[in-house]
Formats: structure tokens, sequence, C-alpha cells
């Protein structure tokens, strides 16, 4: 059971966009700690591709070496992806996770909830592949 990502929105689909960008350019660590930072601690709002790669410009990961990711045919392909996810499982929140592509959980009653209840689920699904009858009690 792997993880993907979803989108949903137009804003959604440039930070998507951003992060599937810095896994290709194998600069997630850190850099994406500043964006999501930059977003959700500052509300700072970016309105295209070159405003975060201006944003996250260094040595490490100069603007151009960003840009060349951000484009990249293979994070094209990889957002579109999302993008159908998005809209098949109705994500209407981040972060939201989907298990085994039947349910779907949202942070609404809180991180740990949440958490077991993914849990549960997962552990309810491995079962019925294995065919396991000694399936844990509910979170």
């Amino acid at each position: 059971m792997g993880s993907e990502m979803c989108i949903r929105d137009s804003t959604w689909t440039l930070l998507g966009q951003g992060y599937l960008a810095l896994e290709q350019a194998n600069a997630v660590e850190g850099n994406h700690a500043k964006l999501f930072s930059a977003v959700h601690d500052f509300g700072k709002t970016f309105r295209s591709g070159q405003e975060m790669a201006d944003y996250l410009d260094s040595k490490e990961l100069p603007a151009a070496e960003f840009m060349r990711a951000f484009n990249n045919p293979k994070v094209r392909r990889k957002l579109a992806q999302a993008e159908t996810e998005g809209s098949r499982y109705k994500v209407q929140s981040v972060p939201t996770m989907v298990v085994a592509g039947k349910y779907t959980v949202d942070m609404g009653n809180g991180m740990q909830r949440a958490l077991e209840v993914v849990d549960y689920l997962i552990t309810q699904e491995r079962a019925k592949r294995t065919g396991d009858s000694a399936v844990a009690n509910g979170p």
C-alpha cells in the first residue's frame, strides 16, 4: 500500500507540482518544510513555479534546477494522476488519506484519531488480502 498525492484545485495543483519538483530534484528535505512554513505559518501565496523557485533559490537548489524539475514531463504526469485521484476520491481538505482506494480519512477529528482509523483500516484490508480471520477490534 503506497502513498500517492491527490490534487483538488489550482492552489493545490501549484503546490503539488512544487512538491513533485522537489522530489524530482532530490531536494525534499529542508525545502518542503520551508515551503510549508511559508504557506501555513506566514500566509505566503505562490502564484507560479518561478515564485517558488525564487523563494527556494540556494546553493543547494538553484532556481534554474528547481524550474527544470518543475517543468519535467515526469512531474507533469504525476501531477495529472494526482488531479485525477483528487477528483475520484472527492478530497475536500489536506491532509486526507485514502486507504485501499475505498476509504478517505481527513483530520476533522484530529491527527491522532485519523492515524488510528487509518491503521485500523490498513489492518482490516491486509487481513482481507491474506484471509486472516483474526482481525483486530475497531479503533
